[in-house]
């Protein structure tokens, strides 16, 4: 396993797309085959490549897109297949909010598609839940 600038440069550019508001481009980067994507909300729990394909593209054009900066992304490969995490931030309004980004990916005709992905909102709430 070694360090790749290829997967943390296709996570920068998949932030590129979503800052757009690019829903097409978005969903373009799951895969075909296989793609599990989890967000922060309840709801955000797709299993099918077809449902996570249609959400990207939904929230990215409904929304005109996400202020979403990367905070290092951090990405290994080997062989076809690679993995990632990042700590970017996304603005809402003047409110920056602390995310996680994790994914497994994996090389499709020579372009990386992600596999498994989970962006959520990093919120401090073990105090709450566990004392």
């Amino acid at each position: 396993m070694e360090r790749s600038t290829e997967v943390e440069s296709f996570i920068d550019a998949m932030y590129a797309l979503m800052r757009d508001g690019d829903g097409k481009g978005c969903a373009d980067l799951l895969d075909d085959a296989v793609t599990i994507f989890i967000g922060t909300d309840a709801d955000e729990w797709w299993d099918t490549p077809a449902v996570s394909k249609a959400a990207f593209q939904e929230q990215l054009e409904s929304t005109g897109g996400f202020d979403i900066t990367a905070g290092g992304p951090v990405g290994y490969s080997e062989g076809d297949i690679g993995w990632v995490a990042d700590q970017p931030t996304m603005r809402i309004g003047d409110q920056p909010v602390p995310m996680r980004l994790t994914g497994v990916l994996r090389r499709v005709d020579g372009s990386w598609r992600i596999v498994q992905g989970h962006l959520s909102v990093a919120a401090g709430i073990n105090e709450d839940l566990f004392g």
